[in-house]
């Protein structure tokens, strides 16, 4: 891997995640305001970032199913695009963040529709530990376990091995955050216990890139196959043909 590979997966979004942690703990009210404001942090840079992330997703994936050959393929892809689609929803509690403001209604009454804000952050430690599991055993596991197999599927989903550093540059990110916020904390602390939502904007790009490069530049094993069979003359099953 080159500069550029380094600088994609790793560098830039890591030196993107330290300017913002540093306007957090600057104890600059107007940096910390524009990055999580005290009235609803669900308004801030922080928040809305990680909506830019998965709107992004959700642009990218929802091109690939349109443009779809394969009835499998547009599946598989619609799959994706309902999932980026509910936690996009999730992010912004189903729009009610915007409604309250534009409708200039007290946010302290604001009721909680998104899952991870409810029920005393129950499901919030689901997504989290889910999330991490996911992370661990697809970015790491499946990029380093997966390099010798050339089956056409496994090729069409193993993540670069790049991942694994994009994965420890959000954990030191997250680390380094918790570890300001309770030894520095900032006063006031707008994020109060949310210094996670960090580690969660690193954990959206490293899903956005992993999409992209999977949507924009890997081609359907069906469609490989396809033209596997074609240059030999073969006639492929167009939809079950090699298919594992």
């Amino acid at each position: 891997m080159n500069w550029r590979s380094h600088l994609l997966y790793w560098i830039a979004p890591t030196l993107v995640m330290a300017c913002l942690v540093a306007m957090y703990f600057s104890n600059v009210d107007w940096l910390m305001s524009l990055l999580a404001p005290q009235f609803n942090r669900e308004l801030g840079l922080l928040e809305n970032l990680q909506n830019v992330l998965l709107a992004a997703i959700i642009g990218i994936i929802g091109w690939r199913m349109l443009n779809s050959s394969f009835p499998m393929e547009r599946k598989f892809f619609a799959l994706i695009l309902a999932g980026s689609i509910f936690m996009l929803l999730e992010e912004i509690d189903y729009g009610t963040h915007y409604w309250w403001l534009l409708s200039g209604w007290d946010i302290s009454q604001q009721p909680k529709f998104s899952l991870h804000n409810i029920d005393n952050d129950r499901y919030l430690d689901v997504f989290k530990i889910g999330g991490d599991i996911v992370m661990a055993l697809w970015f790491v596991i499946f990029a380093w376990a997966g390099t010798r197999s050339r089956n056409v599927w496994i090729e069409f989903l193993r993540p670069s091995r790049m991942f694994t550093l994009a994965l420890i540059a959000a954990i030191v990110v997250s680390d380094t955050a918790h570890y300001l916020e309770e030894t520095a904390p900032p006063k006031p602390n707008y994020l109060t216990t949310s210094i996670g939502e960090f580690r969660e904007l690193f954990t959206y790009y490293i899903w956005l890139l992993y999409l992209g490069i999977l949507a924009l530049h890997r081609t359907w094993p069906q469609a490989q196959q396809a033209r596997t069979c074609s240059s030999s003359g073969i006639s492929p099953d167009a939809e079950g043909s090699g298919a594992q």
